[in-house]
């Protein structure tokens, strides 16, 4: 990309080439290329990726948080029953 650049082509080009950046944010860079706020432009599209970076986690964790509950759950439950189970071995055992 710098090689691009410094060729003469525009950063929006540059970028173009590439196909990991996505066609609306190389469209954006262009505008503001164009429009002379080429800063402005990049600090809303850094602002929208933390938008949705942000909601992303929020799912994320929205689904982590039950897994990990039922998951304490099975443990707890696990250590009840290996503690009760010799109590009551041991009253049928002692014939009660």
């Amino acid at each position: 990309m710098r090689r691009e650049i410094s060729e003469g082509k525009s950063f929006s080009d540059a970028l173009a080439q590439f196909k990991i950046f996505p066609d609306f944010f190389v469209q954006m860079i262009r505008v503001g290329e164009e429009g002379g706020r080429l800063d402005s432009v990049l600090a809303d599209i850094s602002e929208s990726y933390e938008k949705e970076i942000e909601g992303d986690l929020k799912v994320v964790s929205s689904l982590i948080e039950p897994a990990i509950i039922l998951f304490l759950g099975l443990i707890i439950g696990a250590m009840v029953i290996a503690m009760l189970l010799p109590i009551f071995n041991m009253n049928t055992i002692l014939g009660g």
